[in-house]
């Protein structure tokens, strides 16, 4: 259940969407303060380079204390090629501190 993972990880991942312009994601997130961001850091080669997108507030699950936020990474000019590979890692940053959703230190990685 997703209010058990955040007992323990103020951050997961959701659901992720694979499309042919990159994907779309929604991750979850302890609703430890009104201020929060939520960054998803991305790479598509192998994380010899990296970039990052904001994700932006969906809704919020009250009773639980769980907000959603949905993100997009857009492969770019990378989608024109006929195979693509991502990795991606999800932080949460509220009241000076950091929390990564990094798939237990694997990385979340979506091949096209």
């Amino acid at each position: 259940m997703l209010s058990q993972r955040l007992k323990t990880r103020s951050v997961t991942l959701e659901n992720v969407v694979k499309t042919e312009k990159g994907i779309i994601g929604i991750t979850a997130v302890k609703n430890i303060a009104y201020h929060k961001d939520v960054i998803v850091r991305y790479s598509f080669n192998d994380w010899r380079t990296v970039s990052e997108t904001t994700a932006t507030f969906y809704k919020q699950d009250s009773p639980y204390q769980i907000d959603y936020f949905v993100f997009v990474v857009n492969c770019k000019t990378t989608c024109f090629d006929k195979k693509w590979d991502v990795n991606f890692a999800i932080c949460y940053k509220v009241n000076g501190q950091e929390y990564w959703d990094n798939n237990d230190g694997e990385n979340y990685h979506i091949k096209s």
